[in-house]
């Protein structure tokens, strides 16, 4: 960056370096972590990133202006979100991030793709928005793009959009929000200086393109965490146990309109009183228990039990369910509220 302010770098396997980078006992990757995220909030037009000390005075670096760091980071989806944790989410390294998910089927080989040629028509352009990039950046350092008026008061909508859903969500979810608005910001711009570099206006088309693919991309990633469809989960029986907790303080909170979709009915919802076939629709897919050793149904059995000797839940005898319901499904209901609330510690 120093030789260079602005670079695309290729990482491989992007899920565990950003897992190692969120590590504090990894020092170097921790501190390039740290790095990454100065230059994310270094880059406009009048940022500046400070030079980096070393005791060998030949290798300090000056100070970089205006820095354009872009690491394009790939990984098969597996990897990726098994690479990641909550850490990533708080330290505020994911959500600066635009995460691409291909969900189709994979194609066929395109045996004609060694005869594509790069057309006249863009082999100039490129070289036409190059030139005026190094234009910009020789003479004035950086070119504001315009905003029209009506793109304008779409991304103010957007913004307090966005400013409503991180007042009333989990930590999670408030973090992945957070940079929303700056994200598509960005993405817009990006988009209105492809398509006219030598006069980039972010039209209200760009704008909707923009905020559209960035709210997909964060519920996705939202829906990954809230599914337990991220970090290492093989055997590991807190993350089980606290998953089940989750799905036990949701439908708690939630109304019954909310959860009446899965197992039960109103009156138990009423009484708090949760069914193990609720819990057992809920994360019988998740990597959490999908990816046990002993299998979905053998691991939710043995983490349900572990709950009730710890006096977390109790289950509810079917005399009980039987005389107060009229139906004896398997069913629990809290006896530690706090745990419930606050989870477990690994």
């Amino acid at each position: 960056m120093a030789r260079n302010t602005c670079n695309l770098t290729i990482v491989g396997e992007f899920g565990k370096k950003m897992r190692d980078m969120a590590n504090a006992k990894n020092t170097h990757l921790h501190g390039l972590g740290r790095t990454i995220l100065q230059l994310y909030s270094k880059s406009g037009k009048n940022g500046s990133f400070d030079p980096l000390a070393y005791s060998d005075s030949e290798k300090v670096t000056k100070r970089i202006e205006r820095p354009s760091l872009t690491l394009l980071g790939e990984s098969v989806p597996e990897g990726f979100y098994e690479s990641l944790d909550e850490t990533l989410i708080v330290d505020g390294l994911l959500p600066r991030f635009m995460v691409f998910e291909i969900k189709g089927n994979r194609s066929y080989l395109n045996k004609g793709a060694k005869e594509a040629t790069v057309s006249l028509e863009l082999a100039n352009d490129v070289q036409s928005c190059m030139a005026t990039s190094n234009t910009i950046r020789n003479q004035i350092g950086a070119y504001e793009v315009s905003v029209e008026a009506d793109a304008e008061v779409l991304f103010e909508q957007f913004d307090r959009w966005t400013t409503d859903l991180i007042n009333k969500s989990n930590e999670v979810s408030r973090q992945l929000w957070n940079r929303a608005h700056l994200k598509a910001l960005k993405l817009a711009a990006l988009r209105a200086v492809g398509e006219n570099w030598q006069n980039p206006v972010v039209t209200l088309a760009h704008t909707m393109w923009a905020t559209h693919l960035i709210v997909a991309q964060t519920n996705n990633l939202i829906n990954r965490f809230a599914n337990g469809d991220v970090g290492e989960v093989e055997g590991n029986q807190v993350k089980q146990q606290n998953e089940v907790i989750r799905v036990i303080r949701e439908y708690n909170s939630r109304p019954w309109l909310e959860t009446k979709k899965y197992h039960g009915d109103e009156a138990f919802h009423k009484h708090s009183v949760i069914t193990f076939a609720d819990i057992q629709q809920r994360l019988s897919a998740t990597a959490a228990f999908r990816k046990d050793r002993l299998g979905a149904q053998m691991a939710l059995e043995r983490t349900v039990k572990s709950l009730i000797s710890a006096f977390v839940i109790r289950e509810i005898s079917s005399t009980q369910m039987m005389e107060k319901y009229g139906k004896a499904p398997r069913a629990f209901c809290v006896s530690d509220p706090a745990i419930i609330v606050n989870g477990l510690s690994a």
